[in-house]
Formats: C-alpha cells, sequence, structure tokens
C-alpha cells in the first residue's frame, strides 16, 4: 500500500464506495472504523445516562465525558487551570447563545459586534436575526452588529477591521480558517493591535471568539498564542458524530458571561421561586447531553492519537501542494484568490470559479455519475457571490489519486461542453 493511499483502508465508507472521490470534508468527515466499531460497542454495553447519581449505569458515562473535556484540552495544548470545556449542539447553538447576550447587561447602549461579512451564515446569521428581532422590541435594543471585510487575497482586511474597532466593541468574532477561501489568518497579530488601538484596558477588551472549525487536522492551532477568549468548532471536524459542537473558553472570561440557558443538570438551584446558579460550568450543559456525540469525539481522538497530529496535518499540506500543483497545468478552473496569495498561508481547501459556459446542474450531475463528492452552491457564505463557485476540500485520507482523477473527470467534463 502506498504512502499516500494507506489511511483510507481506516474508514469504512470507502470500502462500501470503494470508488467515491470524496472532497468534502469542509463539511463533514466519515467516521472512521474505530470509532464506529467503539461506540457499537458502547451502545450494547450500557445506556447513555450521565450524571444521574442513582443510576449506576451512567458512572461510565460520566467518566468518558471527563476524560473526552481533558483530551480536547491536551489536543490543544490547553492548561486544564486555565480553560475550561463545554459541550453544545453545534456551532450554529453556540453562535446563537452569543447573540442572545445582545440581550443581556453584557452589552450596553451603543455596543458593538464585529462578524465578517464572508463568514459562514451560521456564524453571522444569528447576530442579523436577532438584531432585526430587536428593533420591534420595546425597550428597542441598540447593539450594532458591524461588517468586518475580506481583502481580495481572503484574508481579514486588516485596516478595515481596525477602522471598525474602538472602546464599543464589545464581542468580535474571528475565523482562523476561512469556510470559502481556505486561507489562515494571522489572528495573534490582528488580536494583538486590536488591544493595542483600544489602549489594553482589560475593561474594555472585547470578547474574542474564534471560529476553528475549517483549522481543525489541517493546521497547528495554539490557543495561547492566538490570544482569543474562546474557541468553537463542531463535532465532525474531529472526526466525530454531528450534532455536538466543542467550546474551549477562559476560565476568567466565562465568568464574565451572563447564563443564557437553565434546565436541568445540576448548575441551577430553585429556592424562594428564583432561580440561582449552584455551578457555573454545569450551567453550561443544562438538559440532557448528546452522549453519542460527546463520545464519538473521545474516539475520534483516539483514533487520531493512533496516526499522530503532526503526520495528519503533514500529510495534508503535501495534499495542498500537490492540488495547487495540478490546478496550475488547467486553463479551464480559477482559483478565486490564486495570484494575490502564497501557498503556505492556506490549507487544503480551494474555492474554483468556473467558466461562464459551464452549467452547475450538468456539472453536478456529470460528477456524480463519475462518483466526485464536491460542494457545488453558495458555500454557506452569508453574503454569497452570483457566481458559481466549486470548493474542494481535502483530509489526510485523501491521496494524490483523488486528486488526479477530479482533474481527469472535470477535463473530459470540460471538452465535452466545448471548452
Amino acid at each position: 500500500m502506498s504512502q499516500e493511499n494507506k489511511y483510507r483502508r481506516h474508514f469504512p465508507l470507502f470500502d462500501h464506495q470503494p470508488a467515491l472521490v470524496y472532497l468534502n470534508s469542509s463539511a463533514v468527515n466519515p467516521l472512521p472504523r474505530f470509532s464506529i466499531e467503539k461506540l457499537t460497542q458502547l451502545l450494547g454495553q450500557t445506556v447513555l445516562l450521565e450524571n444521574r447519581d442513582n443510576a449506576f449505569l451512567s458512572q461510565k458515562i460520566n467518566q468518558m465525558i471527563e476524560i473526552t473535556r481533558r483530551k480536547i484540552l491536551n489536543f490543544f495544548s490547553a492548561n486544564e487551570k486555565l480553560w475550561f470545556v463545554f459541550f453544545t449542539a453545534g456551532t450554529t447553538d453556540w453562535v446563537n447563545r452569543l447573540a442572545l447576550l445582545m440581550l443581556t447587561d453584557f452589552f450596553k447602549e451603543e455596543d458593538k459586534v464585529l462578524v465578517g461579512q464572508n463568514d459562514h451564515q451560521s456564524v453571522v446569521y444569528p447576530f442579523v436575526w436577532l438584531s432585526q428581532l430587536a428593533k420591534a422590541s420595546k425597550p428597542k435594543m441598540r447593539v450594532w452588529v458591524r461588517f468586518y471585510l475580506n481583502a481580495e487575497n481572503g484574508l481579514i482586511d486588516s485596516r478595515n477591521f481596525l477602522s471598525l474597532v474602538d472602546s464599543r466593541t464589545r464581542l468580535v468574532i474571528l475565523s482562523l480558517v476561512n469556510n470559502s477561501f481556505g486561507v489562515i489568518n494571522d489572528l495573534k497579530w490582528l488580536i494583538n493591535q486590536t488591544k493595542i488601538k483600544i489602549n489594553n484596558s482589560q475593561e474594555k477588551l472585547p470578547l474574542f471568539c474564534i471560529d476553528i472549525n475549517q483549522a481543525v487536522l489541517r493546521t497547528k492551532i495554539d490557543l495561547e498564542s492566538i490570544g482569543g477568549d474562546c474557541y468553537f468548532f463542531s463535532g465532525e471536524k474531529l472526526l466525530g458524530l454531528g450534532g455536538v459542537g466543542v467550546v474551549i473558553v477562559r476560565k476568567d472570561r466565562l465568568k464574565t458571561l451572563p447564563v443564557i440557558f437553565s434546565g436541568s443538570g445540576g448548575g441551577f438551584e430553585f429556592s424562594n421561586n428564583e432561580l440561582s446558579i449552584k455551578n457555573l460550568w454545569q450551567a453550561q450543559e443544562v438538559g440532557t447531553k448528546n452522549v453519542l456525540g460527546i463520545v464519538s469525539l473521545l474516539f475520534g481522538l483516539e483514533f487520531i492519537e493512533k496516526i499522530g497530529l503532526e503526520t495528519i496535518i503533514k500529510k495534508n499540506y503535501h495534499l495542498r501542494d500537490y492540488f495547487l500543483a495540478k490546478l496550475r497545468q488547467v486553463k479551464f478552473l480559477t482559483l478565486i484568490n490564486e495570484d494575490t496569495f502564497v501557498d503556505s498561508q492556506r490549507v487544503g481547501i480551494f474555492t474554483l470559479t468556473l467558466n461562464e459556459r459551464i452549467s452547475l446542474s450538468d456539472l453536478g450531475l456529470f460528477l456524480k455519475k463519475n462518483q466526485i463528492l464536491v460542494r457545488l452552491d453558495d458555500l454557506c457564505q452569508a453574503r454569497p457571490d452570483k457566481n458559481s463557485f466549486l470548493r474542494v476540500s481535502l483530509n489526510f485520507y485523501n491521496d494524490f489519486e483523488d486528486i488526479d482523477r477530479f482533474f481527469e473527470v472535470f477535463t473530459n467534463f470540460f471538452e465535452k461542453v466545448g471548452g
């Protein structure tokens, strides 16, 4: 078995679909065999109860959940004395919670939220929607949602961003790797410049929340060095199931945030017809947890440990370089930011523009017929472009043959439509 494709055998999807060229890892990763077997075994041994003191079957689940928290912190080299991990229903769930902070005293009159105009819909829409609802509220809420721009190379436009930052900026949402462009933003520099601009006054510093969905497994992520206050991603990015999300937050900043949701789970105490927070950490995870989703992260992490994170990242960079080399040999596909970017500052996510004569629906059918799965639509951008886009996203279970097959099939299609 060649060096390029030795990881593919760990994913049963390719046993059932041997001809499949899967180039859509930005959306979801297939589950490794290791995780499937572990989850199946667990489902046969116990029930998915947690946090029930009188249910002895829950003890194993409780232990696995806590091990998962520690492994996530270890994965990102985060000190558990400084950072806390809690689980959500996914990125959209967490960002909606952040948006709901606009209704609390976390925000003052005329405060601002900064979000990226070209970021994922799940990151942008919650703030826009809540802002629209608030306009009709009584009294009206006056928290401003402001959009920073991306430069031509796909990176955050630092000049535009910093022009929007001031002492009224309360919350900033940043993407380490842009969902559409696949470029790695220098957030460490951007956050430092923001702090300098607002005079480094701790009371006035905004909450920096970093979307790392497209960076996980593709590049090294140093939470401390970047300087964010919280980092979030959905479980499928870490070879887990969908429907579960991860938030890694500084303990000192979490203490300053109002708790949005309430319910069962041990975080609250009810007395004299009033609720009070009994345990801040438990209050972040009220209600029934997605135990299967959380434990799938544990097994995903154990699988990653067997291969080695550095090995995975190195493989992904090799795939990136090979794809770019092949792309530059063809004339019918254009990388949207190719002329203004350095290869080493991107990951294996490529958004390509199509010749105007190419029908997106015809292309989709042709790719499907040849068992090639890519993304063909607006890429969930908050403000979709009118042009037709094709996104290819690579991960370590891909190989050079997948890339060769993609360009071979696309070349055949292009020739058929008279390219």
